[in-house]
């Protein structure tokens, strides 16, 4: 039985009053039916929610080695570049090539 009129918010929706009241009143507003829907949808959110956090974790744990992998491959490209760093230099300075501009 809804005795609001059109110009009265219902307590559910009016935030100034305390969560419970506004609770209660809507839970008194609601038929079994979309009470064992609203159940039912919040179970299935939970199950969805848990998936994902269990998706996430394995992500996370599968990952766990990356930054290791990364460094190392930084550490293999910085040798790299001073390796041809070097053999640029040695290559500007070989003596064939002096002793050929003499």
């Amino acid at each position: 039985m809804n005795t609001d009129t059109p110009s009265q918010t219902p307590p559910y929706r009016n935030p100034d009053l305390p969560v419970e009241h506004r609770v209660a009143d809507l839970l008194g507003r609601m038929t079994l039916d979309e009470k064992l829907a609203e159940r039912d949808a919040l179970q299935k959110e939970k199950e969805i929610t848990a998936n994902r956090l269990d998706r996430a974790g394995r992500l996370i744990a599968g990952l766990g080695g990356e930054r290791a992998r990364w460094e190392a491959a930084v550490a293999d490209l910085d040798r790299d570049q001073r390796l041809s760093r070097d053999e640029f230099d040695a290559f500007q300075e070989d003596p064939e090539e002096e002793e050929a501009e003499e």
